[in-house]
């Protein structure tokens, strides 16, 4: 018989194969419906020493909370003291936020001025703050630069007054200058009679969305290389006219056949003129296919005022 061997007989890779390296899985987002992990988010940023918390779990958690794509609320609730502390936080152990939804909160100049210096922020949603400016506006723009992709400064249920409405001219202006922003929406007063003049040429601005108020709306740009959708929502107190031939009668405020919008696809509407102004004709089913037919896109009437022939929702498409 032939000696035995001494020592462990040496095993083939095919008989005990190396064990694989993990694989890094971004985890799933678990049980929780959208909704239900929006709300659970907006709990807890709602407080600045919970938020300082969920900082200590695991990456996991992190991922499946935060960067999943929704944005991160402040709450409106928040004193000014807890609002600071909660922008410094999230400045601090979130650094890969990239959208904030500052609706209603106390967001001020200097909280602008903060976040330009995140290093992964690219939308905004300032939709009624009361506190800030376009002085804030401008350091923000100018602090992130081409990361800024979204901006959204547009009056609220619980801010809805013409009073409380904070773009100006200077708003318009100062977010102009971001040279790769997409998507703009913006809530324009009554005291804001021009400054959209700032959008002509803008060459990466894909989305536009106005909303009018007031007895003089202002003109829209003449000139947008890159739109591809455009939003207008008249409100109930605006004298807008649309309009309501190809000659262009009743154009005195905007003229269609002289945008020059080459990638335009859709227009979307949500009108509400003449609600509260007898005066005021509002947009019509032949004037919506005009517009169609004039710009050579499609038009979605999603909101018609009340005395208009139009029973929402109303897609048109150019003949």
């Amino acid at each position: 018989m032939p000696p035995k061997s001494k020592g462990k007989t040496k095993r083939t890779s095919k008989e005990n194969p190396a064990p694989a390296a993990p694989t890094l899985v971004t985890p799933p987002l678990g049980p929780l419906c959208e909704d239900t992990r929006e709300q659970l988010w907006s709990c807890i940023s709602a407080d600045f020493l919970a938020l300082r918390a969920t900082a200590c779990l695991n990456r996991e958690w992190r991922v499946a909370a935060v960067e999943h794509g929704s944005p991160l609320q402040l709450s409106s609730t928040n004193t000014r003291q807890e609002a600071i502390e909660t922008l410094d936080s999230l400045a601090t152990e979130f650094k890969n936020v990239m959208r904030l939804d500052a609706r209603d909160s106390s967001l001020t100049d200097e909280d602008l001025r903060r976040l330009a210096c995140w290093p992964s922020l690219t939308s905004l949603d300032a939709g009624g703050c009361q506190n800030m400016s376009s002085v804030g506006v401008k350091a923000l723009v100018k602090g992130l630069g081409t990361r800024l992709k979204e901006f959204s400064q547009d009056s609220t249920p619980r801010h809805s007054l013409c009073k409380e409405m904070r773009v100006t001219v200077g708003t318009i202006k100062a977010i102009a200058a971001a040279p790769r922003l997409e998507c703009l929406s913006l809530t324009m007063g009554s005291s804001v009679k021009g400054g959209l003049n700032n959008l002509n040429g803008h060459a990466s601005l894909r989305k536009l969305s106005l909303l009018f108020e007031g007895f003089v709306p202002p003109s829209l740009p003449s000139a947008m290389p890159a739109l591809e959708e455009l939003e207008i929502r008249v409100g109930e107190w605006t004298c807008f006219y649309w309009p309501t031939s190809l000659s262009g009668s009743g154009t005195n405020i905007w003229s269609c056949w002289r945008l020059d919008y080459p990638k335009l696809k859709r227009l979307v509407v949500k009108d509400q003129a003449g609600n509260s102004l007898p005066s005021v004709e509002p947009l019509n089913e032949s004037g919506a296919r005009n517009l169609a037919n004039c710009l050579k896109v499609r038009v979605e009437v999603r909101v018609a005022a009340q005395r208009s022939d139009i029973h929402a929702p109303f897609v048109v498409d150019p003949e």
